[in-house]
């Protein structure tokens, strides 16, 4: 992973973050300045882009241990897939 660098690890588990991930938030702060036209509108947008980041990360670390610890399955990591799914199929969608 070139454009990727290693945040630590949480629970035996490497956290890293990808590059593109950084121009998202730019990308987030930049267009909620323009819009908000303040400083404190940038840090709203970015806050929550992080804050929903983070909770979609801390669901799927718990997943993931759940399944390490149980060798089975995890039945969350499987519904945050097909979450992220339709999430992806709704953004993506043509809309008239």
């Amino acid at each position: 992973m070139k454009w990727s660098w290693k945040l630590g690890t949480v629970a035996g588990i490497g956290l890293y973050v990808h590059g593109t991930f950084l121009l998202l938030l730019g990308w987030v702060g930049l267009s909620h300045w323009i819009a908000g036209g303040s400083a404190a509108a940038a840090l709203a947008g970015v806050g929550f882009v992080l804050a929903l980041f983070a909770c979609a990360g801390r669901s799927s670390a718990t997943a993931a241990r759940r399944a390490a610890r149980s060798w089975e399955p995890s039945f969350h990591l499987t519904r945050n897939l097909r979450a992220a799914r339709a999430a992806a199929a709704w953004l993506f969608t043509v809309r008239e």
